[in-house]
């Protein structure tokens, strides 16, 4: 029911919350560890997990997991970091959180925001050194328990990377294909309100009850506008390619050192 508890977020103390609505979009968070196994509870027997996406920022997180779940499959699905830097800025400002423009504003402001604990979705440029955080991810877990894959295959070819993930989680590959759901498309955000709205109690008991699988799922597709490439101002991008340019070595050698191909951005 909670899909980004962040339970294992900040284990270590001093996590902390200032920026401009950042209680409210970590509202879910779950703190007590009883708290957190009654999230599992009353589940059918099989694989079962959660995405609480800032745990992948946090070196405490990884080590609480390991340790309190050593033989958790991790998924990392990285998208290129310009790109997601933007989408962040792009998702904040709608949210009407973020005031500064143009995107370079906020990029300036980032250190002192930092400082400040503002959450890890303020740290555009920050969040896409994924080469130094995949480094303490895989010192850290044995062989087999990462794996790593990329947002445009997700968009491009979801039944291929969907296949692909069931094997790593040791399934059964099902008979049916994966259709990829854009929860976070913030162009449409009546379709998102209204999806919102069927998932309530009542309605959505309803909803789930009585409609068939694949007309729920034609409904929540044609809900949401078709996953684009999003056009990062030049200036922005420029200096953010140049920030990630060490990074990106890092990055690149890791993957191949540990058998997972480069990301499409690389190429």
């Amino acid at each position: 029911a909670v899909k980004e508890p962040s339970y294992f977020l900040g284990q270590g103390g001093g996590f902390c919350l200032s920026g401009p609505g950042d209680e409210g979009r970590l509202s879910g968070r779950t703190v007590e560890r009883a708290a957190y196994q009654t999230l599992f509870r009353n589940l059918p027997a099989g694989v079962f997990g959660e995405a609480s996406s800032n745990y992948f920022y946090d070196p405490l997180a990884a080590k609480a997991i390991l340790r309190e779940l050593p033989n958790a499959r991790i998924i990392f699905i990285l998208r290129n970091p310009i790109e997601r830097a933007y989408s962040a800025y792009r998702h904040l400002s709608a949210d009407g959180d973020e005031t500064l423009v143009p995107f370079s504003a906020g990029l300036a402001a980032e250190a002192e925001r930092t400082k400040g604990g503002f959450d890890y979705l303020w740290r555009y440029a920050e969040c896409g050194y994924y080469g130094r955080y995949l480094r303490d991810w895989f010192a850290l877990f044995p062989e087999g328990r990462l794996t790593v894959c990329y947002f445009e295959d997700l968009v491009s070819t979801p039944n291929v990377l969907g296949r692909r993930l069931c094997q790593f989680l040791g399934l059964e590959l099902p008979g049916w294909h994966f259709i990829p759901v854009h929860e976070n498309a913030s162009q449409r955000r009546g379709e998102c309100r209204l999806r919102d709205r069927m998932s309530v109690r009542l309605p959505g008991l309803l909803w789930r009850r009585w409609v068939p699988i694949r007309w729920r799922l034609r409904f929540r597709v044609s809900g949401m506008s078709d996953w684009r490439a999003v056009s990062v101002p030049a200036d922005a991008a420029r200096l953010l390619q140049e920030q990630y340019r060490e990074d990106e070595k890092l990055l690149k050698a890791l993957l191949e050192d540990n058998g997972f191909a480069s990301p499409p951005w690389l190429k």
